[in-house]
């Protein structure tokens, strides 16, 4: 099964990050790959979380950094939709505002 999980919050250390890294860090099953669309630069206590998790599943998760959401709209949707076009992804969850 694969995941995206998209923030359009800043991915760091606040509630919604953490709801995120509660889901994922709790994924049951080798087979599940959950990746990550954020808007900023991840901090690397929360790249090493997600590398020392994803190590156990499937395959390593990926973190796609899109920049340009609030004064790009257009141009953040067209960059999303291609991930998720190349990433034939089962689920997608989106948090933020």
């Amino acid at each position: 099964m694969r995941i995206m999980t998209v923030c359009t919050t800043s991915f760091g250390f606040n509630g919604i990050t953490g709801v995120i890294m509660n889901y994922f860090e709790n994924i049951e099953g080798r087979d599940v790959a959950m990746d990550f669309v954020v808007i900023n630069d991840v901090d690397d206590g929360l790249k090493e979380r997600i590398k020392i998790k994803s190590d156990n599943l499937s395959r390593p998760s990926k973190i796609y950094k899109i920049q340009g959401r609030n004064k790009n709209p257009f141009g953040y949707i067209k960059k999303l939709t291609r991930i998720l076009k190349e990433g034939n992804y089962d689920i997608v969850h989106i948090h933020g505002n």
